[in-house]
């Protein structure tokens, strides 16, 4: 059963549910900025560093540098982490590596159980308690690796949820969108993907569930972005 936070009203979580994904996530893709995640799995050298790093044949050195390259100085995120703070997180991307790696690769954030919860939360937390990386960054650094589970965040999103910038305000907005995730699937009455439906049109990959339940966030929360789905 989900309990709504103060950040909803009740018409959030209703039959609009579905279209206003949809539309946050075309909204999402409009500013250009955002395609950095999206290059992540479009391009194959990207891609394939990933892909080896999960499965340990890429140095967790080579693999935060090439995640600051790729993903945080695109997003104006590396204002905090120096060459020599950079070395703590990759002693931390190699911590977390099997622990990740061992997650199956088709676990959605719909279907994990409390143990998965709790060991994602442990996850996150190596990263958090790098000196200069922060609740929003940790977010940004393991969504690449397992999109469907770990969804990104920022300040104000865990401000208007009422979550802590930590890990436990992480475990709560895990549990969060894993609730919506599942509201959402709730609402698919079709045998296609929804994936698929939400895909905006200019998307070049399918994006998972929790990838587009973070972007729904951001436009509406980060962005403060306003739907109207009815006169689309």
């Amino acid at each position: 059963m989900l309990t709504i936070p103060p950040v909803f009203c009740s018409e959030d979580l209703g039959p609009d549910l579905l279209d206003n994904l949809q539309h946050a996530s075309c909204k999402y893709c409009t500013y250009a900025y955002t395609h950095a995640f999206d290059d992540l799995f479009l391009v194959a050298e990207r891609r394939n560093a990933i892909e080896s790093f999960l499965a340990g044949e890429l140095p967790s050195t080579e693999m935060a540098a090439n995640l600051r390259q790729w993903l945080l100085r695109r997003w104006s995120s590396t204002r905090s982490l120096g060459n020599g703070r950079m070395n703590a997180v990759a002693l931390a991307l190699g911590n977390i590596r099997k622990a990740v790696a061992d997650v199956p690769a088709n676990a959605s954030i719909e279907n994990v159980d409390r143990s998965l919860l709790m060991e994602m939360t442990r996850i996150f937390k190596h990263l958090d308690d790098c000196l200069g990386v922060g609740p929003t960054i940790a977010s940004k650094l393991l969504a690449p690796l397992r999109p469907a589970l770990f969804p990104m965040w920022d300040n104000p999103i865990a401000a208007a949820y009422g979550f802590a910038l930590n890990s436990a305000g992480y475990r709560q907005y895990l549990n969060i969108t894993r609730d919506i995730a599942i509201r959402a699937r709730q609402l698919w009455k079709q045998p296609t993907s929804l994936e698929a439906y939400l895909k905006p049109s200019e998307r070049q990959w399918i994006a998972p569930l929790a990838k587009v339940i973070d972007e729904w966030n951001w436009i509406r929360i980060t962005r403060k972005h306003a739907f109207d789905v009815t006169g689309r």
